[in-house]
């Protein structure tokens, strides 16, 4: 670097403290002085407080030092990492921290990275790529559920990742030149593919729907699976923790909500209509085997048992009371239910997902 920067001496003062706490290793004082003198243009402290003793730091160099260090942020990065022997990665990581106002997420996010891989991905999991073979940049040596779920794809869609031609963990930690190919868990679960990956829970399949999945969730309540929903908006991180603690599948449309780290099981819904959803649904966790309809209360995800029709004679219309002979009723909420057209239209549908 040829250009010197003059900042202030309260202002380096603050960045040597910050230099200390973000650097990788231990560091002493003296030396984080001389690193920032170093990467201002200065020989040493020295010849920095000599050349700052009388000058005055005003707004318009200020200006001039956010502009150029904007500007050539991955070149300092540079200079930094060679000057402290330190990774190019870690170098990024203090000069942000150096310079917050100056160094802006985009202009981080977009400087050159130490590492470069490949995905190749197959299957369903091309609906969230643009194309199937990705060329992706990274520094350190992150984890490779973070890399993907950077490119675009849930982990919870991913039914197994080869790298370098190994089944791998979601654990694994990316290597520089690494060949990583996904595979969705459609394609597990039809072909009995192997993988080391959470696909589906072993036991009975059960739910939990974001806000905007209330038709589909009446539907799998009619069908008797045990589904949760709230007709208002609980928060992404109540329904994830909620998935995680009991082991539900999560279904949604919401891509951000589907990587959250604590969600083992998911599906990113491709169809937009409540009646394709349970369609979509039903074919991919083979749902058929376990319909047990109107076993469930739609209102309230608990069971319905019969009861005597004279315990509800005052509790539904009198026409309903003389028309019909068989009632049940739910053990939680109390919703009494009959042999309606509802029931004739849940055969249809259960046709149709047997068909």
């Amino acid at each position: 670097m040829t250009k010197q920067l003059f900042i202030a001496p309260h202002t380096l003062k603050k960045q040597a403290k910050t230099l200390i706490h973000y650097w990788p290793q231990t560091i002493k004082t003296t030396r984080a002085y001389q690193l920032l003198c170093n990467l201002y243009g200065f020989s040493s402290l020295h010849q920095y407080q000599k050349q700052t003793k009388h000058m005055v730091i005003n707004h318009y160099q200020s200006q001039e030092n956010a502009a150029y260090i904007a500007e050539q942020f991955s070149s300092l990065a540079n200079q930094l990492s060679h000057l402290g022997d330190i990774s190019f990665a870690d170098a990024k990581v203090v000069l942000y921290k150096i310079w917050p106002k100056y160094i802006s997420n985009k202009t981080y996010s977009a400087s050159p990275k130490e590492h470069q891989c490949t995905f190749f991905i197959n299957g369903e999991l091309t609906d969230f790529v643009q194309q199937p073979k990705i060329n992706y940049a990274f520094d350190r040596f992150p984890a490779i559920k973070d890399s993907i779920e950077a490119i675009g794809i849930p982990h919870t869609e991913v039914g197994a990742l080869y790298v370098n031609n190994q089944l791998q963990p979601f654990t694994y930690q990316l290597n520089n030149n690494d060949v990583i190919t996904l595979y969705p868990v459609r394609d597990v679960l039809n072909q009995h593919q192997a993988t080391n990956l959470p696909v589906k829970p072993t036991s009975h399949p059960h739910f939990i729907l974001d806000v905007h999945l209330g038709r589909l969730c009446n539907y799998l309540r009619m069908l008797g699976f045990d589904t949760l929903y709230w007709n208002h908006d609980l928060g992404d991180a109540k329904l994830a923790a909620l998935a995680e603690k009991e082991q539900r599948i999560m279904l949604s449309r919401d891509l951000g909500l589907l990587k959250r780290s604590n969600i083992k099981f998911g599906r990113w819904l491709r169809n937009r209509k409540p009646l394709l959803q349970l369609k979509e649904v039903s074919t991919f966790y083979n749902l058929k085997q376990y319909i047990e309809p109107f076993s469930l209360c739609i209102r309230c995800n608990s069971k319905i048992t019969s009861v005597d029709k004279t315990n509800v004679k005052h509790l539904v219309p009198t026409d309903v009371y003389t028309s019909f002979t068989t009632f049940n009723q739910c053990s939680h909420c109390q919703q009494i239910y009959w042999h309606g057209s509802h029931v004739d239209k849940m055969k249809t549908i259960i046709h149709m997902l047997e068909n």
